[in-house]
Order: structure tokens, then sequence, then C-alpha cells
């Protein structure tokens, strides 16, 4: 899965805000940085599981018969 810009800027924007703001308001680096890892994996795995809802379509154009057949079965297309 690529990410598109918005989920990029919010990735980046909101782990450093965040991870800024926690590391401001206890005046401690190591929770700040905590912060930001925390978010960063926090989004990630919200994206994966954005991703993991929506089905996947398959384009059937190009493939041969049997691999048609085979998505079918599978209920892919």
């Amino acid at each position: 899965m690529k990410l598109t810009w918005k989920q990029w800027v919010i990735c980046y924007a909101g782990s450093l805000g965040f991870g800024g703001l926690a590391w401001w308001a206890t005046g401690n680096p190591w929770i700040g940085g905590g912060v930001l890892v925390a978010f960063t994996a926090a989004y990630v795995f919200y994206l994966a599981g954005q991703a993991t809802k929506e089905p996947a379509q398959t384009a059937a154009e190009g493939l041969s018969r049997q691999q048609k057949r085979a998505l079918k079965r599978k209920n892919k297309i």
C-alpha cells in the first residue's frame, strides 16, 4: 500500500507535533520521542486496518481464461 500525500502529512505533522508537545510539556525528550513513535505506530496500524476493510478488486483485462476463472472462484472479480 502506498501512502497518499495527505496520509504522509498527517503522519509526519502529527508525530512531530504531538512528540514536540509532549517534550515541551514534560521537559523530557525521552517522553517526547516515545509519543512520536507511539503516534506513528498507531497511525500506521490505523491505515493498515483501513486497507484491509476495503475488498481488493482485480482488473480482469489482460488475463488468460484460466486466470479469470481462478479469480472468479476466489470471488475477486
